[in-house]
């Protein structure tokens, strides 16, 4: 329970970016076929386009993402982790909400290219977090609760949009996609609002 009752700011934390992730997920494969890349909804060709847009969107997110994670250790020598993570996490709700309202497919880079920035912090730093909150001999038993804080948000995003939404069409994909940016947005600000409780050395 101790250690349950250590993690329980960055489940907060973890809650919100993580539904924000889910929800991409979910809305950004109607949103790019059906609202921003060119041709008629329906069409088996147009839908192509826009899988294989969606394609390299996602691979591009997850390779900056990969790159810009070796220059974590040296921003945390100059900003507390739980700042980097609530800025980090800003950065990357931007991106997320903008998928929401862009219509030129031009414009997606730019989006994925903040979300990269978001996901980047999202998958490194919450294990710093935990890994400090906790410590010592506890720390296995603490990783192995920790998964359970991108599982959750994952279940309950599920379980609300079986009840909240049938058919998903592009005005409904661009809703999820504005309530995806909103949550991690929420997530970022309760980063930096709780990082004094999130890494007890911060100042």
């Amino acid at each position: 329970m101790s250690t349950l009752r250590a993690l329980a700011p960055l489940f907060l934390v973890q809650f919100a970016c993580w539904t924000g992730m889910f929800l991409l997920w979910i809305g950004a494969y109607p949103v790019i076929t059906l609202a921003i890349m060119p041709g008629t909804p329906g069409d088996p060709a147009a839908l192509r386009r826009g899988l294989l847009v969606l394609s390299a969107c996602f691979a591009w997110y997850a390779l900056l993402a990969a790159c810009l994670a070796f220059l974590i250790p040296r921003l945390l020598a100059r900003v507390p982790a739980p700042v980097l993570l609530g800025l980090a996490a800003l950065v990357g709700a931007g991106g997320l909400a903008s998928l929401g309202w862009i219509a030129d497919p031009w414009l997606l880079p730019a989006s994925f290219t903040a979300l990269a920035v978001g996901w980047c912090a999202l998958a490194n730093l919450p294990y710093t977090l935990a890994a400090r909150l906790v410590g010592g001999a506890q720390i296995d038993h603490a990783f192995r609760i920790f998964a359970f804080s991108s599982i959750l948000p994952q279940l309950a995003v599920s379980a609300a949009l079986l009840f909240v939404i049938g058919e998903i069409d592009a005005q409904t994909a661009r809703l999820i996609l504005r309530a995806a940016g909103a949550a991690m947005g929420l997530g970022g600000l309760l980063a930096l609002a709780l990082r004094h409780r999130l890494d007890p050395a911060t100042n």
